[in-house]
């Protein structure tokens, strides 16, 4: 018997050491939950203030939830369990048990954008698309997702894929109503999206000859920003500063 609670008393101590040691000393940064494992995206709630929630998406093990800032997560099965995830955007005017069409868009690597209006709690009130390859017909990954805030082009959901260039929904993302959004050679390789406080949309891609194509439009109109000189350069994130005039660009 005092084997079993000695067996118990060190399984305890393990355990509360692997959690303490999870935060290091002195880090500024306050670690959260999900800590096994690769996070490959995360979506803050646009009502974040008030209703707490954040979605996290993993490589390999799908879509996470949690309604209280991270303390605990819900694995959320409207969502294969072994997606990696590589984009999570929301309609802006989005809040915890929103319904039609306040969503929630999720992106995955095997080239499906999910869209849900009940915070991916039932698999009837999501719906999927599977972008492919015009010529080949196959999946082409998914890399990011935008929903513009005002302007004309409004709670459209832009999708930039690896392959298949950018598409838009006016439905939100509830359809097969995806329309193309760019015939540029440059996007056909979409790395990043980004909105602006005024409404324009940004997108980052690569060009044939490996270069990179910075490029500000609203949704089928484009116009080349560069910058120039980074050739074998691959876009990584797109932001736009409050401000409406910084916008910060990083590769690898």
């Amino acid at each position: 018997m005092s084997v079993r609670r000695g067996v118990l008393v060190f399984l305890v101590v393990a355990v509360f050491a692997m959690a303490v040691s999870a935060q290091i000393p002195g880090e500024a940064w306050v670690r959260i939950g999900l800590l096994a494992g690769n996070v490959t995206a995360v979506g803050v709630s646009p009502a974040y203030n008030s209703d707490t929630t954040l979605y996290a998406g993993l490589a390999g093990s799908g879509l996470w939830r949690s309604y209280d800032r991270g303390t605990t997560w819900a694995h959320l099965s409207s969502v294969p369990d072994t997606a990696t995830i590589t984009a999570i955007a929301f309609d802006p005017r989005y809040a915890k048990g929103a319904s039609y069409p306040y969503g929630v868009y999720v992106a995955t690597n095997s080239g499906y954008v999910y869209a849900s209006f009940d915070d991916f709690t039932t698999v009837n009130s999501s719906y999927m698309h599977q972008f492919v390859n015009q010529s080949s017909g196959l999946p082409v990954p998914v890399t990011s997702l935008a929903v513009p805030t005002t302007g004309s082009w409004q709670y459209f959901l832009f999708v930039g894929t690896r392959g298949g260039g950018i598409y838009y929904s006016y439905t939100y993302g509830w359809g097969p109503g995806y329309n193309a959004a760019s015939s540029i050679a440059g996007l056909n390789d979409t790395r990043a999206l980004a909105t602006g406080p005024s409404g324009q949309l940004l997108a980052a891609g690569v060009y044939t000859d490996g270069g990179p194509v910075f490029s500000y439009g609203g949704g089928t109109t484009w116009t080349y920003k560069g910058p120039a000189g980074m050739v074998n350069k691959t876009p990584t994130a797109l932001a736009i500063a409050a401000n409406n005039t910084d916008v910060f660009l990083t590769v690898f």
